[in-house]
Formats: structure tokens, C-alpha cells, sequence
């Protein structure tokens, strides 16, 4: 079988849920070459950036994490706001990878840095699963030093 990768314009009617003739319809499922396709391009368009933060606030718990890693991944300072969020979410696994990707999306820059670790320790305060709490700590060591 073969995975047709998105275009720009395709993830834009991914999300809109539109057809081609444009008639509203049921969203078609976001696939994981989706938004593999959305981070190898960096998250270049405005739809694909899209693709991954709806995803990994809203997604199936499984590609909410694949979406986590690709924010992540993108390592901008501008999404520390979009993944502090995460670290509440329902599923442990899209907590523990909302941990790294805060780290990894702060990176040097100061202001992002102190936002993701008040954040990991607002979290690591009531978080109850040890895996999560192994992540948080793990991550907030990766962020420089006020």
C-alpha cells in the first residue's frame, strides 16, 4: 500500500474538512506521514504548523505524541506557549514528551526557557506518574541555568 504524502494546500483541507467541491464534510483522519510530512518541512506554511498544533492538543493520544516530538523538533522559542499547555494533558505519554519538547523548543533563549520551567515545576508539583516526573526533571536539567 502507499502513503500519499499531503501538499500544503491538502493539509489546509485536512483541517478545514472541506472537499474539493467544496461541500462541508467529515474530516478525513490526520495521519502520522501527515505530520511527518509537516515537520520535514520545518512547519514551513501556516497549515502545516497547524496540522501539528491541533493535533497535539487534540489528537488521538498516539499522534498527539508524534505531533509533541515534531513541535519539538522545530526548536522555536514561539512554541514553548503552544506545549506548556501539554504538560496537563490526559495521557501520561503526551505529558512526558510535552517535557522534552519544552526544552528542546526554549533552547538558549532566556524569556523561553524561564516560561518552560516554571511550567515543568507547576507540573512536576501534582504530576502523579513516575514516568512523567522522571521526564520533567530530565528536561528541566537540559534547560540553561537563570
Amino acid at each position: 500500500m502507499r502513503t500519499r504524502l499531503l501538499s500544503g494546500a491538502g493539509v489546509a483541507a485536512l483541517l478545514a474538512g472541506l472537499s474539493v467541491a467544496g461541500a462541508r464534510a467529515a474530516a478525513p483522519p490526520i495521519t502520522r506521514a501527515a505530520i511527518v510530512e509537516a515537520e520535514d518541512a520545518r512547519a514551513a506554511t501556516a497549515d502545516q504548523l497547524q496540522l501539528l498544533t491541533t493535533t497535539a492538543a487534540s489528537g488521538p493520544a498516539d499522534l498527539q505524541v508524534v505531533a509533541v516530538q515534531a513541535l519539538g523538533r522545530l526548536e522555536r522559542p514561539s512554541l514553548v506557549a503552544t506545549l506548556a499547555p501539554l504538560l496537563d494533558a490526559q495521557a501520561a505519554a503526551v505529558r512526558a514528551e510535552a517535557a522534552w519538547a519544552l526544552a528542546q523548543s526554549a533552547g538558549a533563549d532566556p524569556a523561553a526557557a524561564r516560561t518552560a520551567r516554571e511550567a515543568m515545576v507547576r507540573r512536576l508539583v501534582g504530576e502523579r506518574d513516575h514516568g512523567v516526573r522522571g521526564a520533567l526533571a530530565a528536561a528541566r536539567g537540559r534547560l540553561p541555568r537563570d
